[in-house]
């Protein structure tokens, strides 16, 4: 085991049952305030980008101007504390739709579908690998469990961690969201995805829950669903999705972000 690098990687995924979102504001105080305070991804992967330039989009709709929002950088395992704490109107920071989180916060309708994949050495396959890197609090974590039993599980903060794990042979490989690679594996074809995506989630805006915030909620919807018909919800990129891809390996399994029976949490 890497010293520094192994954790007690479930920490992360347990969740309360109930949260509260009495201090999340409600409609009228944000158009009061002004702008927009939604909680995003610290990183510069192109679904991060593609969802910033989603925020601005439904700012336009909302409040008339596309600038108005404040972002709220948040770590992974932060993003819905966010929500029902009231540090953020809501989050766009690449959250996957799970029957655990819907207990804790309301969804918009999925904006994106993201795979989870692994990478390792080129010429490699899943079932040499021993360590595996994946991000804290990751439902990755389930799904290396299910699908990947034999490695062992090396927790990072981050996927630049996880980068610099993989290229010093701290570990054989690593498990993560295919887009948040792509332009990763395009300057390094050393490495590939190695075999088919472990699962699939569909990602969604998270909202706060509660009679209270109804009002927000809907205009959120109706905002999205105004800009779907337009054909304004940016695309995420595609030119990097089959960088360096190794079919060796096809599961028999998928399961769903969308199977509210899941336990993973992305």
């Amino acid at each position: 085991m890497v010293p520094g690098l192994a954790i007690a990687l479930v920490a992360g995924l347990a969740l309360p049952v109930v949260a509260d979102t009495r201090m999340a504001p409600s409609w009228p105080q944000i158009q009061a305030r002004g702008y927009l305070r939604v909680a995003v991804r610290g990183d510069a992967s192109p679904l991060n980008i593609a969802e910033k330039r989603l925020t601005q989009s439904l700012a336009a709709v909302l409040l008339g101007r596309a600038d108005a929002v404040q972002w709220v950088p948040v770590a992974n395992t932060d993003r819905l504390q966010a929500v029902t704490t009231g540090q953020a109107d809501m989050a766009i920071a690449q959250v996957s739709v799970t029957g655990s989180r819907a207990r804790l916060v309301d969804f918009s309708e999925p904006y994106f579908v993201e795979e989870t994949v692994i990478i390792g050495r080129k010429g490699s396959g899943r079932s040499q690998l021993r360590r595996v890197a994946v991000v804290k609090g990751s439902s990755t974590i389930v799904s290396l469990q299910q699908f990947l039993p034999q490695a062992e599980r090396i927790g990072v903060g981050s996927y630049a961690a996880a980068q610099q794990a993989l290229v010093q042979g701290q570990v054989d490989g690593v498990a993560g969201d295919r887009q948040a690679w792509g332009a990763w594996l395009a300057a390094h074809p050393e490495w590939e995805v190695l075999g088919a995506p472990l699962t699939t989630w569909p990602m969604a805006i998270a909202l706060p829950k509660g009679l209270q915030h109804s009002e927000w909620r809907s205009q959120v919807r109706q905002a999205l669903t105004r800009l779907r018909q337009q054909g304004q919800i940016p695309v995420v990129p595609s030119a990097n999705i089959e960088y360096n891809q190794k079919p060796d390996f096809t599961s028999p399994v998928r399961p769903s972000g969308l199977d509210f029976a899941s336990t993973g949490e992305r």
